[in-house]
């Protein structure tokens, strides 16, 4: 919860860049469908900025751009790094990506699309490790169920085949 009043000081992860562009962009849209690093919607502010509590609102998502990472290589471009924070009485760190590119909105925008839906009476209050357990032991009982009347050979294949595709989507 934030303070009722009073300034909260925002992230700083990387002080000695202090350059133009590591910046914090307090979110308040993040478009799911955007082109590369476009879509990312709210007031700037300098890293390390104290903000009023009330200017941050109820459900204060942060990105940073760090800035550059390391000493540059002839040749190589630097990586940047890229932090998604909320505010769970301090900042806490959701995500972060390190890219010479735009491709970090690609590893930040559906985090950052979670974290700015607000709390439900469905979901508030739910920890997520917990339903995590328990869907998991769902999802595992559901499929010994449907596999127990096939042969061992099918089973092995299912098995295989559900390994192989859960690699496929936890990386997408």
């Amino acid at each position: 919860m934030l303070p009722a009043r009073g300034l909260v000081q925002l992230p700083n992860t990387c002080p000695q860049n202090r350059r133009c562009y590591a910046h914090i962009r307090l979110l308040t849209q993040v478009r799911a469908g955007a082109w590369n690093a476009a879509g990312f919607e709210g007031k700037l502010y300098r890293p390390g900025a104290r903000v009023s509590a009330g200017e941050l609102g109820d459900n204060p998502i942060l990105l940073e751009c760090a800035g550059p990472q390391g000493n540059p290589h002839h040749g190589r471009p630097r990586l940047t790094l890229w932090i998604l924070w909320r505010w769970e009485g301090e900042w806490r760190e959701i995500a972060r990506a390190l890219s010479p590119d735009w491709s970090w909105a690609l590893i930040l925008r559906e985090p950052a699309i979670r974290a700015l839906r607000p709390a439900t009476a469905e979901n508030a209050g739910v920890d997520p490790h917990q339903r995590g357990r328990e869907l998991t032991d769902e999802l595992l009982r559901d499929i010994d169920t449907a596999l127990l009347p096939e042969l061992p050979e099918v089973r092995t294949l299912v098995w295989t085949s559900i390994y192989d595709q859960m690699a496929g989507r936890i990386v997408a």
